[in-house]
């Protein structure tokens, strides 16, 4: 996936999408990833009273686009009048949904299309109001290139339910799950002499142009010990700067092929922590470190307070307060950027702590420096967040250890179960096509996976293919599927509708889930006559009440895309009556009144028609 180089006019900006509640699943998620990959920082509304009191509060970021979706012309007009009374008010635009509220939308690309002609022109407004565009890049690109080398990206997890979707967590929660993950995988994975092979190879041609640094990298692979991974994590090297360059431009592919490094600095890091711990070390302890970062990453922070981060790389800290304002810059102009320590307290007496850490000064290549090094994805709770001078911010993070239910669920359920389809699904979901499918075939070369694990992957990699517009391979990749499926999959569904929970790990589609899939493809691929024939297979197959309810209201959607309103009002009956209080049944009931309107409106006409004398 990697960083995603936005605009410099999007810098230090901030978007708001404020959008109705029955935008369809599929909108919604092509609306946040086209977010993602144009704009630093975004925020989603889909309550009025919930924007009103974020906009109320103690924003930091200066400049907001809004961009509201609603049907309602009121409502839309009060949320006009709200968002242009702001002083960081910089645009608003409409993004007109309409008929793409239905449950299921069937013409994703025509979505991608207007949401992507959208974000354009709000991008091209804000290039035209730049000032000073040449001047301003070339000293900001200088500066990130000092800033964001050693800097972790970091993602906030807020707390949800364990039937909460994908679709419905915000980019930056998916991070973070992916992150957690990521690192189970790494961590957890055997190595051989192979994986390391592909690692050096890896390095080495990253520096096909530079023989110095090339050199370095074939001596690396000749003599790396993994008793000396902090060393080489330490050294100002060109190693040192490819792992935390795939950390920083979230290049997933790189991460894992760092993987059986970073697995020797994990054991490295957790065994001399845990040394320390024994021979007598406090059990209570607070670390500083202090960066610059820009306006709109402040901002991010300031939302996060009360809630759980985790930095997506290694975070190096110490326990000198004063050189924590050095690395920060307090007191120097930078800018568009301002200076924030952070103060890092830990409970090393509890044992939740997931993540090791350790005083890495008898092992680092600085062994003159008192530096603490906390591995990746060690999860904090920002406490409180206040101003201490006129550019300057100062954090308290708390080590934490009662983690929310529902992550601890799913950080034991990714150790457990399938931490690459965890992985797929959520770069899936992020919009990273060709890391998911990198990661669900790494999956598929496993002779040992099982027939049911084969299947869900199968179903993974026709789901890409669906959101790629490549319905054909959609319909291969399920077939495929369909071939592993025994008959005591048959009896025994297991999978809910669709959009799946988020903690749902090691599920394996039943045949109703694959004829309903594959009657969804051949609809896209407007092949409504083979879409007819696989609902009614999908309606043919045992499945519970939400399963079936599911395949009725994709029935109703193809039968109303043909024009058969009459027949469609009856499925979406049919798929209300069998969800009956099921999270499902809110969008099947919005279809059927969305189609009752439509019968409604032609029973009136018909109703008008004049009468023939008698």
């Amino acid at each position: 996936m990697g960083l995603i180089k936005h605009s410099s006019a999007t810098r230090n900006l901030m978007i708001i999408w404020y959008h109705q509640k029955n935008v369809a699943p599929d909108v919604l998620r092509q609306m946040k990833i086209y977010l993602r990959k144009n704009f630093n920082y975004s925020c989603v509304f889909n309550n009025k009273e919930d924007l009103i009191t974020y906009l109320a509060s103690d924003l930091v970021i200066k400049q907001i686009v809004f961009i509201i979706s609603n049907d309602d012309e009121k409502e839309t007009l009060a949320v006009e009048r709200l968002v242009k009374r702001r002083g960081q008010f910089r645009g608003l635009y409409r993004l007109e949904l309409g008929k793409y509220n239905l449950s299921a939308c069937s013409n994703i690309t025509e979505v991608r299309f207007i949401i992507e002609k959208m974000v354009n022109e709000i991008i091209n407004d804000l290039q035209k109001t730049q000032q000073s565009v040449e001047s301003s890049e070339h000293m900001n690109d200088n500066k990130e290139t000092v800033i964001d080398t050693s800097t972790p990206v970091f993602d906030t997890f807020k707390s949800v339910s364990a039937q909460t979707t994908f679709c419905n967590l915000s980019n930056e929660s998916l991070k973070f799950l992916l992150f957690q993950a990521l690192t189970e995988l790494m961590v957890r994975t055997e190595y051989n002499k192979e994986d390391f092979e592909l690692m050096w190879n890896l390095c080495h041609q990253e520096y096909m142009k530079d023989e110095v640094e090339a050199k370095k990298i074939r001596t690396f692979a000749k003599e790396y010990k993994p008793e000396k991974a902090i060393k080489y994590y330490t050294q100002d090297s060109c190693f040192f700067r490819l792992v935390n360059q795939a950390f920083r431009l979230e290049d997933f592919n790189s991460i894992f092929r760092f993987g059986c490094y970073i697995a020797d600095l994990h054991d490295q890091i957790e065994k001399l922590g845990r040394e320390q711990r024994q021979n007598g070390s406090k059990n209570g302890k607070t670390y500083y470190r202090g960066k610059p970062y820009s306006i709109d990453v402040i901002q991010q922070f300031k939302d996060s307070i009360g809630h759980l981060i985790a930095l997506n790389g290694l975070l190096s800290t110490t326990d000198n307060y004063m050189t924590s304002t050095v690395f920060a810059g307090m007191g120097e102009t930078q800018d568009d950027y301002q200076s924030v320590i952070f103060e890092f307290n830990i409970d090393s007496s509890t044992t939740g702590l997931i993540r090791p850490y350790a005083n890495i000064n008898g092992s680092s290549a600085c062994q003159d420096e008192e530096e603490v090094l906390f591995f990746m994805g060690f999860v904090w709770k920002i406490e409180s967040m206040k101003k201490i001078g006129n550019n300057d911010w100062y954090i308290v993070l708390q080590s934490c250890t009662d983690y929310n239910p529902e992550l601890i669920t799913y950080i034991e359920q990714a150790r457990c179960h399938c931490p690459y389809m965890t992985v797929g699904n959520i770069l899936q979901e992020l919009g990273d096509h060709a890391s998911a499918t990198n990661f669900y075939q790494r999956m598929l070369l496993d002779e040992t996976l099982s027939d049911k694990t084969r299947i869900s992957v199968y179903c993974n990699i026709a789901a890409l293919a669906e959101d790629q517009g490549r319905y054909f391979d959609a319909v291969n990749y399920l077939i495929q599927a369909q071939n592993f499926i025994k008959s005591t999959a048959l009896q025994n569904s297991e999978v809910p509708a669709q959009p799946k929970p988020l903690f749902a790990h090691n599920i394996a589609p039943s045949q109703l889930n694959l004829f309903n899939n594959m009657a969804r493809a051949y609809m896209k691929a407007e092949k409504y006559q083979s879409a007819r024939k696989y609902f009614e297979d999908a309606l043919q197959q045992k499945g519970s009440n939400i399963e079936r309810a599911t395949v009725l209201n994709n029935y109703g959607l193809l039968e109303y895309t043909c024009r058969n309103i009459e027949q469609a009002e009856k499925y979406f009956q049919q798929a209300v009556e069998l969800a009956k209080n099921d999270a499902c049944c809110s969008e099947f009931k919005h279809n059927l009144q969305l189609i009752g309107n439509h019968v409604l409106k032609e029973t009136k006409m018909v109703d008008a028609e004049p009468k023939p004398a008698q």
